[in-house]
């Protein structure tokens, strides 16, 4: 198994090439190191980015709208418009 951490600091050293690994590996990480791996992804792991605003953990759901914010596409609108919509959910003010 990898070490999550080990994977995180990889990446912040070494860049893009530890993404694809802590893009696969997301669903299974806790909330803390989803958030921490949510500020490393970019544009091309921006499909773990938007499942991410659904996760059951409020910090990862808003950790993503940011994230979504710096490296969404086009893609993102329509979901960043919904959860702007939307009175009651988390993250509403991130995504306006």
């Amino acid at each position: 198994m990898i070490d999550v951490w080990a994977a995180i600091a990889a990446a912040r050293e070494v860049g893009d090439t530890m993404l694809p690994t802590l893009a696969a590996l997301f669903p299974r990480l806790s909330p803390p190191v989803k958030v921490q791996v949510l500020n490393l992804l970019n544009t091309n792991a921006e499909r773990s980015v938007l499942s991410a605003v659904n996760d059951p953990d409020e910090s990862v759901r808003l950790a993503a709208v940011q994230r979504l914010g710096d490296i969404g596409t086009s893609v993102s609108v329509p979901v960043l418009l919904e959860l702007a919509a939307d009175d009651a959910r988390p993250g509403r003010a991130q995504a306006e």
